[in-house]
C-alpha cells in the first residue's frame, strides 16, 4: 500500500504543481499564494489517495484536464517554447505507448525482464513533464519580475 500511495501520490503532485504553476501565472498570483495553494491541493491528493486508493485513475484524469486547460490558456497567449513543448509531447506520447505496452499482460510486461515498459514508462513521462515546465518556465520568470514576486 505505502509503494502504491508513492507512486500514485509523487506523479499526481508533479502534474498538480505544474498546473497551478500555470494557474498562478495566468492570474498572477504571489509565490505565497501559487505554493499555499499547491500545499493546500497537494494534502487534498494526499487525503483521498489515502482513503480511496482506487481514485488515482480519476485524480489523473482531473489533474491532466487541469493541467491541458491551464497549457491551452498558456499556449494561445503564446508563452510557451515551442522547441521544449514538441520535446514535452513527442515524450509524453512515446511514454503513454509504454504505458500501453507495458500493461499487465501486454507485450513489455515481463516480471522476469531487466527491461520493463512501466519503467520506461516513468522515464518518458518525467522528460515529458521537465520538457514542459521548461518550455513554460521562461514566461513565469518574466511575468514573476513584473508583479514583483
Amino acid at each position: 500500500p505505502a509503494a502504491r500511495f508513492g507512486h500514485d501520490a509523487t506523479f499526481l503532485m508533479a502534474i498538480w504543481f505544474l498546473a497551478i504553476t500555470n494557474v498562478a501565472g495566468v492570474y498572477r498570483w504571489s509565490q505565497a499564494v501559487g505554493w499555499g495553494v499547491f500545499a493546500v491541493g497537494a494534502l487534498v491528493l494526499a487525503g483521498v489517495l489515502t482513503v480511496a486508493p482506487g481514485a488515482a485513475n480519476v485524480l489523473m484524469v482531473a489533474t491532466v484536464a487541469l493541467l491541458v486547460a491551464s497549457d491551452t490558456w498558456l499556449r494561445r497567449r503564446g508563452r510557451a517554447s515551442s522547441s521544449w513543448y514538441t520535446v514535452s509531447l513527442a515524450a509524453i506520447v512515446a511514454g503513454t505507448a509504454m504505458f500501453l505496452l507495458g500493461r499487465t499482460g501486454a507485450p513489455l510486461c515481463d516480471p522476469d525482464s531487466l527491461l520493463q515498459g512501466h519503467s520506461l514508462w516513468h522515464v518518458f513521462a518525467a522528460v515529458a513533464l521537465g520538457a514542459y515546465f521548461v518550455a513554460t518556465s521562461r514566461w513565469r520568470e518574466t511575468e514573476s519580475e513584473g508583479t514583483g514576486s
